[in-house]
């Protein structure tokens, strides 16, 4: 049995993968990219906190993709997602077409 079916045969029962979970990863990339640019520009207290507050977003916006991927609760996961679709993707769907 080589990689892929292992990895296959251990997500049997996980939820996996969805759009929320691409929004989290995205959200938690540009605020490490964000925290790194501001730790690296600023040299006053207040702009350090603001990267480590940054950094601290992004590792909780990437675990909780982490923890979504890894679940087995999927008719919770699926709620979460659902919710994401109507109060953020439906939105702006509707913001594009008014356009």
């Amino acid at each position: 049995m080589n990689f892929k079916e292992k990895l296959r045969q251990f997500m049997v029962g996980h939820y996996g993968g969805d759009g929320l979970n691409t929004a989290l990863s995205v959200f938690s990339l540009i605020s490490f990219i964000t925290a790194m640019i501001i730790r690296y520009a600023a040299k006053t207290t207040p702009g350090l906190i603001i990267s480590i507050v940054l950094y601290v977003v992004a590792l909780g916006a990437m675990g909780l993709s982490i923890f979504r991927i890894f679940s087995k609760d999927l008719s919770a996961r699926r709620a979460e997602y659902e919710g994401y679709r109507a109060h953020v993707v439906a939105p702006l769907k509707r913001l594009g077409r008014d356009a």
